[in-house]
């Protein structure tokens, strides 16, 4: 019996940890997709805030941490709102009353995730590197083009 329940939840860990969302059909604009993974903005910016490894390290470790609790979060609002035979996403306002307080349930606790990450995470910064970090996010919210790196083997911007 023991063998049956470790192979079942063995199996359940590899689907999810293969588990890959479909895109979006248009995709998140970028200022919103900082604002909803805002451990790794930094992180794609650790040159630019010139960030220590310690820090980085830090960082990297807590990013897995906001996965690891929102990936249950995000799987419980996608079986919600799957449709069977569907690719897309059926529109909110067609979902039923309870479908769609529990989607806007887990919705708002992974919200709460992001920005308690976002809370630890600035926090490790020094007090130049967060003001940095604020205008390069708000870089981003205002001017989308910004979301973007620098130039392919060109030196970072300040």
């Amino acid at each position: 019996m023991t063998t049956r329940v470790s192979v079942t939840v063995l199996a359940a860990l590899m689907a999810a940890a293969c588990y890959v969302p479909a895109p979006a059909p248009r995709g998140p604009a970028p200022g919103m997709l900082a604002e909803q993974e805002p451990v790794s903005f930094l992180l794609e910016r650790a040159q630019r805030l010139q960030l220590a490894d310690s820090v980085i390290q830090q960082l990297a470790r807590l990013n897995l941490r906001l996965y690891g609790r929102n990936r249950p979060l995000q799987v419980g609002i996608d079986t919600l709102i799957a449709r069977p035979g569907e690719r897309s996403r059926p529109d909110p306002e067609h979902m039923p009353p309870e479908t769609r307080a529990r989607v806007d349930s887990l919705t708002a606790q992974i919200r709460a995730n992001h920005t308690a990450a976002k809370d630890t995470a600035w926090a490790m910064l020094t007090e130049v590197q967060r003001t940095r970090a604020d205008s390069m996010l708000t870089a981003v919210l205002h001017h989308p083009e910004e979301m973007r790196g620098p130039p392919s083997g060109g030196q970072p911007r300040p």
